[in-house]
């Protein structure tokens, strides 16, 4: 690959809003490993050029593709906890917590190639998913009573959701070193596609909680608006060039020469 990265994470705890995860995905998405392709429009416009050449002579030729970013991260003991913004008056100000993950021993892979399609893989040995969103001690601003919201007053002692863990682990015998949870993502042009492997683990279906999470996890950073390329007097934008009035100017400061020379 052109770019790799090789880290070793342990003992973190990471807070992580929209904002922040959208802007993660929009680094990774188009910042690593963006594309080139003002490269191989420009060669057309050059003599010689080996790029034109290759271009021209295998017109039938399947486009290569090659990785541009690898990242492998190993996460042990790490805690990401995903929190909403809110700004509704009647319901709550600043963020309020959805889900914390617990990646207590896991492998983080992420592949970025040249064609703009993205493989992700997560392997964990040990991995704990939690449903956040009515523990007190993860409340981080005062929630109001509001018409339709199933919610209690700040400070009040009654539990909403008596199955806080959505994902664990089902204790079997120490040393064994089984993988508990897979999850891979393909991401192409035309389509994306998730892999979920879960091999001794306790999954609780909260409806309401995963369909949260799906609309936090599936929120993408809005594409850059496309450069100008110039290939050949053609703007890609803008269309033709001026190319006449350049033109124009050059013939008149040749008759302006030819004219101060003595005869």
């Amino acid at each position: 690959p052109d770019i790799s990265v090789h880290g070793k994470l342990s003992k973190l705890d990471a807070l992580l809003d929209l904002q922040q995860y959208r802007l993660i995905r929009g680094f990774l998405s188009y910042n690593l490993g963006e594309s080139i392709d003002e490269l191989y429009l420009r060669a057309f416009s050059i003599p010689n050029s080996t790029l034109s050449l290759n271009a021209v002579d295998a017109p039938d030729m399947q486009e290569e593709v090659w990785k541009n970013l690898s990242i492998h991260l190993e996460l042990l003991d790490v805690s990401v906890r995903l929190v909403q913004t809110i700004n509704d008056d009647d319901c709550c100000y600043g963020t309020k917590p959805l889900a914390c993950v617990n990646f207590i021993k896991s492998k983080l892979l992420v592949d970025c190639f040249s064609d703009g399609a993205q493989d992700i893989d997560l392997v964990s040995q040990e991995i704990q998913l939690i449903d956040t969103r009515f523990l007190s001690e993860e409340c981080e601003c005062p929630v109001k009573a509001s018409a339709g919201l199933p919610r209690q007053p700040a400070g009040s002692n009654e539990v909403l959701n008596v199955f806080p863990n959505i994902l664990q682990p089902i204790r079997g015998e120490p040393g064994t070193e089984l993988v508990q949870a897979e999850i891979h993502s393909r991401r192409r042009k035309d389509l994306t596609k998730f892999t979920i492997l879960l091999n001794n683990m306790r999954l609780m279906a909260i409806l309401d909680w995963l369909e949260n999470a799906r609309d936090f996890i599936l929120q993408q950073e809005d594409p850059p608006p496309p450069l100008p390329l110039l290939v050949d007097g053609i703007d890609s934008v803008g269309g033709m060039m001026q190319w006449e009035s350049y033109d124009r100017t050059i013939d008149a400061g040749l008759r302006n020469a030819v004219q101060r020379v003595p005869t």
